[in-house]
């Protein structure tokens, strides 16, 4: 982590286990080489306007190639309020670490485990599929009709700090367990038109309330709510 900004036509590589921050919201990667974030990377993003795939905004704003792998982790840790940016939409792990908040750009899938640490972490009208763990430590899920949909075989809702989901859907053929206490306006369990159970278990001494509709589907069948 440093103050400044990179340039000239340099090929910037994160490698698999680094980690790449920055000092401020203003320092970025600027010139005319290409950049990639490897598997297994991990880019602490500070920058407004996040990551984005094109154009002279963002921590990344070189004019070559932008490669963000699929499988790279990502955390967001600002001191204004900053968008995911457009660069990137499937990440292995994502950190909200900004009191300032964060907004989702488009609909992101999230293959590892979302940890909110500080802030708020605003879906608007995006979705968000989780394939790991969902762990809220001290901040928040905030704003519009965006659902959060977790998607792996099996996992944890949890952390130290309640969470508030507009709806949550636990995917078709996956087993999560609630390890806190939780609300939700809506909740999905499974898909009628897919195959393999589902289910959601709440710990002993967890709550998950539920302010609107509660749908149980079962392969194959009709909802129950």
């Amino acid at each position: 982590t440093g103050g400044g900004t990179i340039s000239n036509t340099i090929n910037f590589t994160v490698n698999s286990n680094a980690i790449l921050g920055f000092a401020t919201e203003n320092d970025a990667i600027t010139g005319g080489g290409a950049f990639t974030l490897s598997s297994g990377a991990t880019l602490q993003v500070s920058a407004v306007a996040g990551i984005t795939s094109s154009g002279a905004t963002g921590q990344v704003q070189v004019t070559g190639t932008r490669t963000f792998n699929a499988a790279a982790n990502y955390i967001y840790n600002g001191t204004s309020a900053q968008v995911i940016g457009n660069g990137w939409t499937t990440g292995n792990n994502l950190t909200i670490n900004n009191t300032a908040g964060v907004t989702l750009s488009g609909n992101t899938t999230v293959n590892g485990t979302v940890t909110l640490t500080a802030g708020a972490l605003s879906a608007t009208s995006f979705n968000l599929t989780v394939g790991g763990n969902w762990v809220n430590n001290g901040g928040s899920l905030t704003g519009g009709t965006g659902k959060v949909i977790m998607s792996g075989a099996t996992g944890t809702i949890g952390g130290t700090t309640s969470t508030s989901f507009a709806g949550l859907t636990i995917d078709a053929g996956s087993a999560y367990t609630l390890s806190n206490s939780n609300s939700a306006e809506t909740i999905v369990v499974g898909d009628t038109a897919t195959a393999g159970a589902s289910s959601l278990t709440l710990s002993n001494g967890t709550t998950l309330t539920v302010s609107g509709t509660t749908y149980i589907c079962r392969p194959g069948g009709a909802a129950r709510r």
